[in-house]
């Protein structure tokens, strides 16, 4: 919904869009608390303090997203730093003079509230405005909201669903041994997700707003070259160092030749297309078309797990991940110059 709400070019106010956030937020949580209370294998003790967390993580997210529309760049880094150490030493603090875990996530869920309290409702205060006609006029809003991001939304759960693919495939082609050092290598695919995820971050706000100056072309050309050498500088490093680096960092059990690594490769250079074309369709307002994106690269990368079934290793693995990498790129590359037509 961030992303909905830092790109949209006739968007909604931050009232409805914090609002809408606000009751799935509490719909989640109450969907998650019934599971635990009928499953009796789900502590609701650990899984309390969990949805508190995530509650108000989810809506210090939406303000995030106004500080990034008005140019408080600082301003969200501050947010994001005291999040990660507020949690993290709260949890271990408390943990430590309690050494008690549900008290200490507890304790997290803590630090996050204030978070919000402190970067998120200045924000809300500062650039919440009541929407014009009432609470009818919201609710359309809201469906209008609702019908862009449920595109993402899925979109989002089918990447999910393609970062673990491989690790199934190895589970039904594989021995443990393998499972376990493919896992240790997508580190790198994970750490890449973030980091390009972030960069596009810093760019959504930006590039929305000359959009709707109609600067878009000459505005999009700085973070897509960034984009392309993050991607080449990446990949170069991937294939380079991750061989030589796992059996340092993990021991001598963890290594692996370029060859199985160059998937990995690929994988990374990929990503960064991925995003960067992603990147111009969040601008473009072509929220669907990256549903249609997701839903390809699932089907490819389906359609290579039954054709390399047989060949169960961690070269293929790589593979698997390197087709859904390129897939999505090339679907993003195609959706986008689609839309500018």
């Amino acid at each position: 919904m961030r992303n909905i709400y830092m790109s949209m070019r006739d968007r909604p106010g931050l009232s409805t869009f914090f609002s809408l956030r606000t009751v799935l937020s509490v719909v989640a949580s109450g969907v998650v608390l019934a599971i635990a209370a009928i499953r009796s294998d789900i502590g609701v003790s650990i899984v309390g303090p969990v949805i508190a967390i995530k509650f108000f993580d989810s809506l210090t997210d939406i303000c995030i997203g106004a500080l990034h529309v008005n140019g408080r760049t600082s301003r969200v880094t501050a947010s994001m730093y005291a999040n990660a150490v507020g949690t993290a030493a709260g949890a271990g603090v408390v943990f430590y003079l309690s050494g008690d875990p549900i008290a200490s996530l507890w304790a997290s869920a803590v630090a996050s509230a204030l978070v919000f309290a402190y970067f998120g409702i200045p924000v809300l205060r500062a650039y919440r405005k009541p929407t014009p006609g009432g609470v009818r006029a919201g609710l359309t809003e809201s469906g209008v909201i609702a019908r862009s991001g449920l595109p993402l939304a899925v979109a989002e759960s089918i990447s999910t669903l393609l970062a673990y693919l491989p690790v199934l495939y190895l589970a039904e082609t594989a021995t443990q041994d393998d499972i376990g050092l493919f896992s240790t290598a997508m580190y790198v695919i994970t750490f890449a997700n973030l980091f390009y995820s972030s960069t596009q971050q810093v760019w959504l706000a930006r590039l929305a707003q000359e959009h709707r100056a109609g600067r878009l072309r000459t505005a999009a050309l700085p973070p897509l070259a960034a984009m392309t050498a993050l991607g080449l500088l990446g990949a170069s490093a991937t294939f380079v160092f991750l061989p030589p680096l796992l059996p340092v960092i993990y021991g001598p059990e963890f290594g692996l030749t370029r060859s199985q690594v160059a998937p990995l490769a690929v994988a990374v250079l990929m990503l960064a297309f991925s995003y960067a074309a992603n990147l111009l369709l969040l601008v473009l307002n072509r929220y669907r078309r990256q549903l249609y994106v997701a839903a390809s690269a699932l089907g490819v990368s389906l359609l290579t797990a039954f054709v390399l079934w047989d060949h169960g290793s961690i070269w293929a693995a790589g593979v698997l991940v390197a087709t859904a990498a390129c897939m999505r790129a090339v679907g993003a590359i195609a959706a986008l110059l689609r839309a500018e037509k």
